[in-house]
């Protein structure tokens, strides 16, 4: 019975003391101005360090919640560059459309209250009559904290 017991509490320490490394964010993601519900996947945070390390953190996206399972990482002194990684699954009637996104993240962010995080496609003709493309990419991106916003530059 005894080793019962101790086996219960050594069980529930361990799903404590591995929580206590997560770090739960209130994101919102929109893409082509629709609130994403389902269909990201694959989601992932790479890190690089000053020391040119790479790391890769796992990460989970719920609507209004993104949730970041090692935040020692995230909140290093020597964390440099932080970039997420995701894949966007749209469904349509007749076929569905795959879209991954690299999005660069600052780390002074993490402590805000809420992170808006606004994706537009440019294979939409609404979106790239409006915005240009990053270097390389067929999409572009806008942030919003409660202290500031990130906004790209518009066409006329």
């Amino acid at each position: 019975m005894k080793s019962l017991l101790f086996l219960y509490f050594l069980i529930i320490s361990l799903i404590v003391s591995g929580q206590e490394n997560q770090e739960n964010i209130n994101l919102i993601i929109t893409i082509n101005d629709e609130l994403v519900i389902s269909g990201i996947q694959r989601s992932k945070v790479f890190i690089n360090t000053i020391n040119n390390e790479k790391d890769t953190i796992s990460c989970q996206y719920n609507p209004g919640k993104f949730i970041v399972f090692d935040n020692n990482k995230l909140k290093s002194d020597t964390t440099q560059r932080i970039t997420l990684s995701m894949w966007y699954q749209k469904m349509q009637k007749e076929n569905s459309s795959f879209y991954y996104y690299e999005i660069e993240l600052e780390k002074s962010w993490f402590e805000q209250s809420f992170i808006i995080l606004r994706i537009y496609n440019l294979d939409k003709r609404k979106f790239r009559k409006k915005y240009y493309p990053l270097k390389g990419k067929k999409y572009t991106y806008e942030i919003d904290l409660p202290s500031n916003s990130i906004t790209r530059i518009r066409k006329r």
